[in-house]
């Protein structure tokens, strides 16, 4: 008597082949989804980061914003190269900014 025609393999067939069927679904449905999910994740972060990047681009606009206001109401771009406490001036203003960044 042969093997495949036994009770025995037909019984283990039977328990083997909607098993692995099942498994085999299974997997697929969990590549899929955590695929999806990790697509989520990285556009989540992507998102945050440009967020963040924004606010550390406008900060550093306003502050530079305030320099040149610094500049302009004491007249230092007539007399940038005579004006010596515009320039200690704008020393301080950038040295506090830069403090502020850290």
């Amino acid at each position: 008597m042969s093997f495949l025609r036994s009770l025995q393999a037909k019984v283990l067939l039977a328990a083997l082949i909607p098993g692995s069927v099942i498994l085999i679904i299974v997997a697929v449905i969990a590549l899929f989804q955590y695929g999806a999910t990790v697509l989520e994740i990285v556009e989540e972060r992507d998102s945050k980061l440009a967020m963040l990047t924004a606010h550390q681009l406008s900060d550093g606009l306003v502050r530079h914003t305030r320099i040149l206001e610094t500049v302009a109401s004491e007249g230092a771009f007539r007399y940038w190269t005579r004006s010596r406490p515009v320039c200690q001036s704008l020393r301080h203003e950038a040295s506090f900014a830069n403090s502020t960044e850290e």
